[in-house]
């Protein structure tokens, strides 16, 4: 996931004493990286915002501007309380249904803005299981707009297997009848299996990760 917006990172750097090359020293980066991306002018990747918050130790969201001060409020999805089709999705309504609400996070509304689907549609549930290291590892969490359920183009996705929920990278057969989509794992322990993309549970794609090492 990629952010565009303006940020404190000059403001909490000063505030915490450090040089730009201080900065630069602590997030392997060099001095006019840091700049391009206190002035804007480099796109802030949640790479770049976790590593620059774990720097300063300060939350990540500390280093948003509230220029703009909306705030949306994302639910975080209990996924062992998921059972079958009914999915993170929540409702018909796309509303979460409170049983299986672990918690909610609340994140500037410009941090979605380059998401596609609103803000109702996008669900945090947390990695389970190794079939995707290192890309993504148990314990991660990860944001899924609910509403794209096609893997076309190809990427991550939140899937129902029958026993549980689980996240692969699907990809489209390129025309096959009927159409056939690619499941695999980013674990090379795992093995790479086709299946009829009607008979998929697709939850959602995976848009963005929290990472913590």
């Amino acid at each position: 996931m990629m952010v565009s917006m303006d940020n404190r990172i000059k403001k909490l750097r000063k505030d915490h004493g450090m040089t730009l090359a201080q900065l630069a020293e602590k997030t392997g980066s060099t001095p006019q990286q840091i700049g391009r991306l206190e002035k804007g002018e480099r796109r802030l990747t949640t790479d770049w915002m976790e590593r620059i918050a774990h720097a300063m130790d300060v939350p990540v969201e500390d280093l948003m501007s509230d220029s703009h001060g909306e705030r949306v409020v994302i639910p975080e999805i209990n996924v062992n309380t998921i059972v079958g089709r009914d999915g993170i999705g929540g409702t018909s309504s796309g509303v979460a249904e409170a049983e299986n609400v672990l918690s909610e996070w609340s994140l500037p509304k410009q941090l979605l803005a380059n998401q596609v689907g609103s803000d109702s549609t996008m669900r945090i549930i947390q990695v389970m299981g190794d079939s995707m290291q290192p890309e993504f590892n148990p314990g991660d969490r990860v944001m899924v707009n609910t509403a794209d359920r096609t893997p076309s183009p190809p990427g991550v996705f939140v899937l129902w297997d029958g026993f549980g929920l689980i996240i692969k990278r699907c990809e489209m057969v390129p025309h096959s009848t009927p159409a056939r989509a690619i499941l695999s794992s980013a674990n090379d322990q795992y093995s790479t299996y086709e299946m009829v993309v009607s008979e998929l549970d697709i939850q959602g794609r995976v848009v963005g990760k929290w990472q913590w090492t």
